[in-house]
């Protein structure tokens, strides 16, 4: 089963289904989040992500990020105008520099 979320939106609900599939033994891959809200993406919600982050890790779930690229949004890993041939840690946004550090300990 594949699981999307974004951190300011998708709470306790939402990891309260997961679990329930998790006891039941169903394979789950998160093939989209995102840490901010779903419905403007433009507030970050780390809190919330690391929250998801650790239930994830804990239960050794594949996950994936949205979005690498360098729009004006929150979910964007890029700051805008990043030079696409040459990407360095000085062109990570705020949200990039989350999640790189997420995946460094994932």
């Amino acid at each position: 089963y594949s699981l999307h979320f974004y951190s300011g939106t998708h709470k306790s609900t939402l990891r309260d289904k997961f679990n329930y599939a998790i006891n039941k033994k169903l394979p789950i891959i998160v093939s989209e989040f995102g840490v901010c809200d779903a419905e403007t993406n433009t507030k970050l919600d780390l809190k919330e992500a690391e929250i998801w982050l650790n239930l994830l890790r804990k239960n050794d779930i594949s996950i994936f990020n949205w979005s690498l690229s360098d729009k004006k949004e929150a979910s964007s890993l890029l700051l805008p105008g990043s030079n696409s041939k040459k990407i360095s840690d000085s062109c990570l946004s705020e949200s990039g520099k989350f999640v790189k550090n997420q995946y460094k300990i994932y």
